[in-house]
């Protein structure tokens, strides 16, 4: 039999730590026992078995480091859960998807809240997961992006936005649409979005100005006005343009999941739509600081990410001599 490498040997030795639960003080056994954060029952029942066991792994001793934690990971796997993400130990305990959460999760938080959140959440990890292997550097993950949809894709989900026979369907539906693909929101910036901050200006075109950690302003592609105005049409000055409730999480899923789409129709994400409208912006004659500015980037990064899923450029002579059509 061959003798395990170190790497491996390691990797032995720490699944059979890992393995035997370590034993709690009984006021923090006490404690979890009856810990229930502020979510809905079901969402706490497929998570909690799990959020015990990684307590139970973590070795802490200190009281309120225990409870500071276990909020930290109840959040964590309430937001896996609810993004439709796995929360199995080896999927959800790994680097990868807490730097995710950092990214995505946690918008509410002030920076150093972040960083505490996942600094608790890497050592939760290293003490539960024993198939991990922490980076040599604690880097910040990057999301990779996810390509934009055909022209084919594209208009089909146009024509089931506006197709949906369901007045509120069809409203909400249009508004995420139309905010995404048109104007390059992302879920984030949806989720804030107010009536007020809309402006139309009929044949002068929709201006939209995005409040939270990107403020600017963006023009709606003149393709995309009629599904704004569908979606926010009948809203009050301070109405949220989806949802009532600033906080709630996976908006467009919930949107989209209640639509009724028939038809060879692609999944609609909101990540997707504005991929497409950075794709689009991308193929035309657009200075890239203004690209830069419109989608809220402070880097090119997400862009050069995308030219692999962009079509081929058919006039790439025409472009270098500056001879392409206006």
């Amino acid at each position: 039999m061959a003798k395990p490498s170190k790497a491996e040997a390691k990797r032995i030795a720490a699944q059979a730590r890992a393995s035997v639960l370590p034993q709690l003080r009984a006021p923090l056994v006490a404690f979890l026992d009856t810990y229930a954060p502020r979510v809905h029952p079901d969402t706490w029942d497929a998570v909690k078995d799990v959020h015990r066991l990684v307590m139970y792994r973590s070795g802490i001793r200190g009281a309120e480091s225990f409870r500071r934690r276990c909020g930290a990971l109840a959040g964590f796997l309430v937001w896996r859960y609810e993004q439709g993400s796995s929360v199995e130990i080896a999927d959800a305990l790994t680097f990868e998807a807490i730097d995710q959460y950092y990214l995505s999760g946690m918008s509410r938080l002030s920076k150093a809240s972040r960083n505490d959140y996942r600094s608790w959440l890497r050592n939760l990890a290293s003490a539960a997961n024993p198939g991990l292997s922490a980076p040599k550097v604690a880097t910040l993950g990057h999301r990779e992006i996810k390509p934009g949809y055909s022209r084919g894709e594209e208009l089909a989900i146009i024509r089931i936005a506006l197709r949906q026979r369901l007045k509120a369907a069809r409203r909400s539906l249009c508004a995420v649409v139309g905010l995404c693909a048109g104007a390059g929101l992302d879920s984030i910036d949806l989720r804030h979005m107010r009536r007020r901050r809309i402006k139309d200006h009929g044949v002068a075109g929709i201006e939209v100005w995005v409040a939270g950690p990107r403020p600017r302003k963006v023009m709606v592609r003149r393709e995309y006005e009629q599904l704004v105005r569908v979606g926010i049409e009948g809203l009050k000055a301070g109405s949220l343009v989806i949802g009532r409730d600033a906080d709630r999480r996976n908006l467009v899923g919930a949107i989209v999941e209640n639509a009724e789409i028939l038809g060879d129709v692609p999944h609609i994400e909101a990540s997707r739509l504005r991929a497409t409208w950075l794709g689009w912006l991308m193929t035309r004659p657009v200075p890239i600081q203004v690209i830069l500015a419109a989608a809220g980037l402070k880097s090119a990064r997400t862009l050069v990410e995308l030219i692999p899923h962009l079509p081929a450029a058919e006039e790439s002579d025409s472009y270098l001599l500056g001879e392409t059509r206006s």
